[in-house]
């Protein structure tokens, strides 16, 4: 009994703890602003140039951006300099989505995005790469604006590769 009026003090904080909430509930709008804010990511990302997508990202140099190579960046900054020099001269990417797998939980000022993707990438040399590729993306409302504070792009181990049905989609 008495570990019970002992504890009861700190459930009650733990209840009124914001963290401690349930996901707020989306309504379609609010999914589909999200969608879009991926979707257009995703969209800038395919011109190889990191100043087309800077808008997307928090400047907080403490953030962590984990790609596909190389494997970490801390903050905008070093990510922007770091994939602008390894896309220059790149032949050019383009991305699809992978279906509708797109998905978003939003609590307050934070949302978690995930989607799945297929990728056609053309390095220097002309070699055209396919793959399909995961994302997530942790957005967060600085100002009045929803910013990407957390990236992390990766890909199957194994390098998945894609279905015909993936690669008709991509070719249109």
């Amino acid at each position: 009994m008495r570990y019970i009026v002992l504890t009861l003090p700190l459930w009650g904080l733990l209840a009124l703890n914001s963290t401690a909430r349930a996901a707020d509930k989306l309504s379609s709008s609010e999914r589909e602003q999200f969608k879009s804010l991926a979707y257009k990511l995703w969209t800038g990302w395919d011109s190889l140039d990191p100043s087309k997508v800077a808008d997307f990202y928090s400047k907080d140099p403490n953030n962590v951006y984990f790609d596909i190579s190389p494997l970490k960046f801390k903050g905008w900054s070093e990510y922007a300099e770091v994939a602008g020099k390894s896309l220059a001269g790149a032949g050019g990417a383009k991305w699809s989505p992978n279906g509708d797998d797109f998905n978003v939980i939003k609590s307050g000022n934070l949302a978690v995005t995930t989607l799945t993707m297929n990728l056609l990438f053309t390095n220097k040399s002309g070699v055209t790469t396919k793959m399909q590729v995961r994302d997530t993306d942790v957005w967060e409302m600085q100002g009045k604006k929803w910013l990407i504070v957390h990236e992390h792009v990766s890909v199957p181990s194994g390098g998945a590769p894609i279905s015909a049905t993936a690669q008709a989609k991509s070719k249109n």
